[in-house]
């Protein structure tokens, strides 16, 4: 623990350096304040049927270039479905306010059978944080766990539906980011290549 001294100003029998000293002291072995992300408390949004909502897929968090924002997952009817089916979708809610809704995946790769959530998380990546989301996903014979890996992008969040789609499976956090990686790893090699790069500088005709 750090050593805190009397000031040499202060006699050890004066009260009031002896009060300044307890409090140097007591500040001395306080812990250093940590950033926290919002709670759950700034998802407050309007005109959304609570029914709808996903309660363990409903987070605060700040994501750029949004700042702190709600993430949530809600079922909505299927537009044109005459089953009345109902799919997942994701949004980003500010103070009440519908600020984002996220793409939605192909329903070759989250059709309405995508009816839960197993987790959610939100990787750095520089400045910015990707979104995954894994769904469970109901087959013909037993459940299966559905990622989607959203990057972020200047002003919102693209699908990587390719890399998506390759996951499937794929049932944890861990694994998607060990993939997330390795996929970014190989199209950086594949943008350092010669013949990549000279195919790039090519004029159009």
């Amino acid at each position: 623990m750090p050593v805190t001294r009397l000031p040499r100003a202060c006699s050890p029998t004066a009260a009031t350096c002896v009060a300044v000293w307890l409090l140097l002291l007591c500040l001395s072995c306080m812990p250093a304040a940590q950033a926290q992300e919002p709670d759950s408390n700034q998802c407050k949004y309007a005109g959304i049927d609570r029914a709808q909502v996903l309660p363990e897929a409903m987070f605060g968090i700040r994501l750029p270039p949004f700042g702190k924002v709600c993430f949530l997952a809600r079922r909505t009817p299927l537009p044109g479905d005459p089953d009345h089916s109902k799919i997942i979708g994701f949004e980003l809610w500010h103070e009440g306010s519908l600020v984002y809704r996220l793409p939605a995946p192909d329903q070759g790769l989250w059709p309405p059978a995508c009816d839960g959530i197993r987790a959610v998380a939100f990787p750095a990546r520089g400045s910015l944080r990707d979104i995954i989301v894994i769904g469970n996903c109901l087959g013909a014979r037993d459940e299966q766990a559905q990622p989607l890996v959203y990057r972020a992008r200047s002003g919102g969040f693209t699908l990587d539906t390719e890399l998506s789609t390759d996951l499937m499976g794929v049932d944890t956090v861990h694994e998607v980011e060990r993939r997330m990686h390795r996929a970014e790893a190989k199209d950086q090699a594949g943008s350092d290549d010669p013949v990549n790069r000279a195919a790039r500088l090519q004029p159009r005709i």
